[in-house]
């Protein structure tokens, strides 16, 4: 009897792992879609050292994904960096700001990704 209930107790919790998994991959898809938006996107930033503005085009490669960011102020900067991503997130580190993460929030239709740097700066993207 226990031995029963042991497993029906594990198929069960098995189920909503695969159930929540699915949903996640769903999620995990949507953002993907958002993020390698062609037009790119619009970052403000501010923190302890100040605030500025900077534009970001996410691409897939054969090697993976990439940002490529274009500091438009305080003064222009442009570099590229390696995309790490999350089921909800992804990090990448700036041109100046190492290790930014950006949440996605599908909800927010004006900034769908929001985040922060360890270094204190606080982003928030929207689309072009």
């Amino acid at each position: 009897m226990m031995v029963q209930r042991l497993i029906a107790i594990v198929v069960v919790v098995l189920g909503m792992s695969a159930a929540a998994g699915k949903a996640m991959a769903a999620g995990s898809e949507e953002m993907m879609k958002e993020l390698l938006r062609p037009a790119g996107w619009s970052a403000e930033w501010a923190g302890p050292g100040g605030s500025g503005l900077t534009e970001l085009v996410f691409e897939q490669r054969a090697e993976g994904v990439f940002a490529r960011i274009r500091l438009i102020a305080p003064f222009e900067l442009t570099c590229e960096k390696p995309v790490t991503i999350d089921q909800r997130s992804v990090t990448f580190d700036g041109c100046r700001d190492p290790a930014v993460t950006l949440v996605y929030e599908p909800g927010d239709t004006t900034y769908p990704f929001r985040g922060r740097s360890p270094r204190g700066y606080e982003w928030r993207v929207k689309p072009k």
